[in-house]
């Protein structure tokens, strides 16, 4: 209290005044009401205001010093009514100052309701401020009006005292005081974005969330702490963690449209756009409305996003339009269109594109070149990175006829296509190869394929999957990648997956015992070491030891790649599959991640797990839940 009598210019007084909130706030509040009409009540020479102040300040101490409180406090709350009087009909000397009467009507608003009292005292300390960054030295009236508004600063020492009392004597209003600062910090953070798009985006939703977290300051007038506590929780917790989702949804989904942005260009700066100029129209109409989903209040980002999608095909066949009309015209007989179509992919793509006829069932020449046509409008579709001048895919290599193994060669940066002929659905059947017929373990709802898409088109899935490979090629994706957002891929030695097996029949602190399964799992499949290599027993009392290193030895079978354990998994070690993926190549991955499969055979290797996902993307099979989607997106 000492303090609050000091910063008033009063003195101590042998019966000091008793603290009571409204008491001291409201001689803050004098002294803000005096600084609030400041503009309207300096007079002519700016010396009546002060001395006004002075005098009625003077009261007041006389009147404490002989223990006159409450006609102390008349003097000071009086002062208001003494100043207008004296303000009437008088020139202003602050006309410069024109942020000052806003700002402190604005913390006179605020102290009206008690608290939160920082927040007058910001605005105080602002108005100060903008006193000192607008007074015009030059002017004839300076020294006048700086004396005018030396209230400003007595009002801004004397809230400074009421708020010290007021934060000492309220535990509550410390813990409102932190959780309103920690509000405006996350706030803040939102307000950071410099993606214009973005910004504009979720705008209206960070102001409503700044006028919620003001709202809160009415509440704590009333006293009502933990109402006010709650609701900044949720503004913390709940309308922030939207707002952040949703700009990270309109980042990925402006991504896309840059993607899209560059196949669209492309259509139409062809020289031949003429050819598909209404399909061009039409595509850039679909691009706008695209965008639009996505504006709040609807906010469909998921749906923006397959409209885009939708754009990309669009816009991949009508250049396949224009390439059909090309080579048309390139001549009639099989070799010149082949020809054209080569120079077309090395012009389009940056690859090189390799036809051959193949050894049984042979495409005539018509299927041959929609064939061709067919990968370079799924190659259109895909990302401008994943196809288009992609280090990491340098050729196409297209085997007609019955469809074998295709491949992607990572040294060569090459696909190779052997897989019969566009257009024949039921090639590729989703789910296949997780267990028959009920998935083992049961599919998580939300990572199983849309409804009728089952069955899907052989050609198109194996491509895209190829083209996948060159994805996680170029990008290094699943490389030592042991996340399990992505399927919490491992690759360990032999001798690791040696010491797994011994611990199915806790006999792996046996060095024998590994050493001896290390022979299983390297020897022929399904064969035996001989009998010099078999351990024997450490010691009489291990009587199940031959048992046991048996059953071992029948776990290490089933890991062999003859067994197709990607098909039909062997048993799960601490949550763990191990198996052999191709030969002499070992891989684990994390079992429950079956829960989220498309098809068996992305658990072959960590590369068919993303190449299988990425198709499964492509041919948009996969529910807007998938947890794949959120990485498959950013691509």
């Amino acid at each position: 209290m000492c303090k609050f009598l000091k910063a008033l210019g009063l003195k101590k007084s042998a019966k000091p005044p008793v603290y009571k909130e409204p008491l001291d706030l409201n001689r803050a509040m004098t002294l803000s009401e005096l600084s609030r009409d400041i503009k309207e009540k300096a007079d002519k020479d700016g010396l009546t205001l002060v001395g006004a102040f002075d005098s009625r300040r003077a009261a007041a101490i006389k009147n404490l010093n002989e223990d006159k409180y409450d006609l102390a406090e008349q003097q000071l709350n009086g002062l208001d009514v003494e100043i207008k009087k004296a303000a009437v009909d008088k020139k202003s000397y602050l006309a410069d100052y024109k942020g000052v009467p806003e700002l402190v009507t604005g913390c006179g608003d605020i102290l009206g309701l008690s608290v939160p009292l920082k927040v007058f005292h910001k605005a105080v300390t602002d108005a100060e401020k903008v006193r000192a960054d607008e007074l015009k030295p030059e002017t004839q009236d300076f020294v006048k009006a700086k004396a005018a508004v030396v209230p400003l600063k007595s009002a801004a020492q004397a809230f400074k005292v009421a708020e010290g009392i007021f934060r000492s004597s309220n535990v509550e209003y410390k813990k409102y005081e932190k959780a309103y600062d920690a509000a405006e910090l996350v706030i803040a953070d939102l307000e950071k974005e410099t993606d214009a798009g973005v910004k504009k985006n979720v705008e209206v939703a960070v102001a409503a969330a700044k006028n919620d977290l003001k709202a809160t300051v009415t509440l704590a007038a009333q006293s009502k702490f933990t109402e006010a506590i709650s609701a900044i929780d949720t503004i913390v917790k709940t309308e922030c963690p939207k707002i952040e989702k949703w700009m990270e949804e309109y980042r990925v989904l402006n991504g896309k449209k840059k993607d899209t942005d560059v196949k669209v260009k492309r259509l139409n700066d062809n020289t031949k756009s003429d050819l598909v100029k209404d399909e061009l129209k039409q595509i850039k109409v679909d691009v706008v409305n695209a965008m639009v989903l996505a504006d709040p209040p609807g906010r469909n980002y998921s749906k923006a996003f397959k409209a885009l999608v939708a754009v990309d095909k669009a816009s991949a066949k009508a250049e396949s339009t224009i390439l059909d009309k090309v080579i048309k015209k390139a001549g009639i007989t099989y070799k010149a269109k082949r020809k054209a179509m080569e120079e077309v992919f090395a012009m389009r793509f940056g690859v090189t594109l390799e036809a051959e006829k193949g050894d049984e069932d042979e495409d005539t020449k018509t299927q041959s070149l929609e064939a061709l046509k067919r990968v370079f409008e799924l190659m259109a579709m895909v990302p401008e990175s994943h196809a288009t001048n992609n280090t990491s895919l340098k050729d196409i290599k297209r085997i007609g006829g019955k469809s074998q193994t295709s491949y992607y060669d990572d040294t060569a940066k090459q696909v190779v296509l052997q897989c019969g002929r566009p257009g024949v659905l039921g090639g590729t059947q989703l789910l296949a190869g997780l267990g028959d017929p009920t998935p083992v373990p049961p599919l998580d709802p939300e990572c199983e394929p849309k409804p009728g898409n089952t069955d899907q088109d052989y050609f198109d899935w194996t491509t895209n999957h190829e083209i996948g490979h060159a994805v996680d090629d170029k990008k290094s994706f699943m490389k030592d990648n042991s996340d399990p957002k992505y399927g919490g891929w491992e690759v360990p030695t032999v001798d690791d997956v040696a010491a797994i097996a011994a611990t199915t029949k806790a006999i792996h602190t046996y060095p024998t015992a590994v050493a001896y399964l290390k022979e299983v799992l390297t020897g022929t499949e399904g064969s035996r070491p001989g009998v010099d290599v078999t351990p024997a027993a450490p010691n009489v009392l291990l009587v199940n030891w031959a048992a046991d290193l048996e059953e071992a030895a029948k776990w290490c079978d089933s890991v062999r790649v003859g067994k197709a354990p990607w098909k039909n998994p062997p048993a799960a070690v601490n949550g763990r599959v191990y198996h052999e993926s191709y030969k002499r190549k070992w891989v684990s991955y994390l079992y429950g991640e079956r829960t989220k499969a498309i098809r068996g055979y992305q658990f072959r290797a960590p590369g068919e797990w993303f190449a299988e996902l990425y198709a499964a993307f492509q041919a948009g099979v996969l529910k807007k839940g998938h947890p794949a989607m959120e990485w498959l997106k950013k691509l």
